[in-house]
């Protein structure tokens, strides 16, 4: 039977089995619309409807896959502001893909990583920076004045003020950096193929080696004195020259130096010593001659000795003995009389000198 209206109510229609298949008018909900049921279904060519009819939950799940989306068809313009968040990103999402350009770090201030073209170095209260391939040529804190522009890895901790320790590997060879907090001085050590190794700033090693061997630390003790005589060598037994202050540690070895102007009184023989604080003879030598001439000259002795397992207590002397003469020992500003000790390295690379 045809009908070309309804009043009110829903019009059913069935198939030829008499099954409904599409309900034509007032739905349970007490919208009117044309569903399809069963078996049914409503097909149209071409949809004119009103903007905002087809909301999210109108979408089931899963429903558009990426196969209904047209190249290009999601542009920045499409989407808000901050409606990608961390939560819409899986662990997994990012695999096997590029991105170029910009910086990606870890956050925005503070303790952080890095990586990015031209990345100029914090200074406010940044705790960590990773610079990767980067070129970095206004950096305050590696290769200060360098020129250079080259590509390079550079790490560093802490910041100007409060301290820092850096490091760069770049094409022209290895830079490494660190300051203490305050005003403290920047020790710089650069290594390349150009410069060999070049350090600036202070550097404090414990142990320095050459091809294996162990140079020494250097100085460890000093005296000296000016005066006109500073003492005079008679031959009356032995003569305290200078009295050393030294940080003498165990199994090491150390040389003495003692030099300054003498005047020859009488001509004689002197015999330089070293003593231990307890005035035992450590390092005794032979005799050096002064005949009698005109004026200053200049005199210089060293001799050496090991430390054992201990060391005593006190301060190191050298002293002089002579058989025979008078000697005046002078020391001026232009050159002082002078008593240094020095670590030359441990004491099994010195074997036959005598224990202290």
């Amino acid at each position: 039977m045809r009908r070309t209206s309804i009043e009110g109510g829903t019009l059913a229609v069935n198939d030829p089995d008499g099954v409904p298949v599409l309900l034509v008018g007032q739905q349970d909900d007490g919208t009117y619309a044309v569903v399809g049921v069963g078996a049914g279904r409503v097909v149209a060519n071409d949809l004119d409807l009103p903007a905002g009819s087809i909301t999210e939950t109108d979408i089931s799940d899963g429903s558009i896959s990426t196969p209904k989306l047209r190249a290009n068809a999601i542009t920045a313009d499409k989407i808000a502001a901050g409606a990608i968040t961390a939560e819409k990103i899986s662990g997994d999402a990012i695999d096997g893909r590029t991105i170029t350009g910009g910086t990606l770090r870890t956050a925005a201030t503070g303790a952080r990583l890095e990586i990015g073209q031209g990345i100029q170095s914090p200074t406010g209260d940044d705790a960590l920076r990773w610079v990767l391939y980067g070129v970095d040529t206004d950096n305050p804190f590696i290769a200060a004045g360098d020129t250079e522009a080259e590509r390079y890895l550079y790490l560093r901790g802490g910041n100007g003020p409060a301290g820092f320790a850096a490091i760069r590997l770049g094409e022209g060879g290895v830079i490494i950096e660190a300051r203490p907090a305050g005003a403290g001085a920047t020790t710089r050590i650069r290594l390349t193929p150009t410069f060999g190794v070049e350090v600036t700033g202070g550097m404090d090693v414990d142990v320095l080696k050459v091809g294996g061997v162990d140079q020494g630390r250097g100085l460890v003790g000093r005296a000296v004195a000016t005066g006109d005589p500073v003492v005079t060598m008679v031959a009356s037994g032995e003569t305290v020259i200078r009295t050393v202050a030294a940080n003498l540690t165990p199994s090491r070895a150390y040389e003495v130096m003692f030099r300054s102007q003498v005047r020859v009184v009488a001509a004689g023989d002197l015999v330089m010593r070293v003593k231990r604080p307890a005035g035992t003879t450590v390092v005794d030598t032979a005799r050096d001659q002064f005949v009698a001439m005109g004026g200053n000259r200049r005199f210089q002795w060293q001799g050496g000795f090991v430390t054992g397992a201990s060391v005593p207590a006190g301060l190191l002397s050298v002293a002089g003995v002579m058989s025979t003469g008078s000697l005046d020992l002078l020391g001026f500003g232009s050159m002082p009389l002078e008593v240094r000790i020095d670590d030359v390295g441990p004491a099994s690379a010195y074997p036959g000198l005598p224990v202290y």
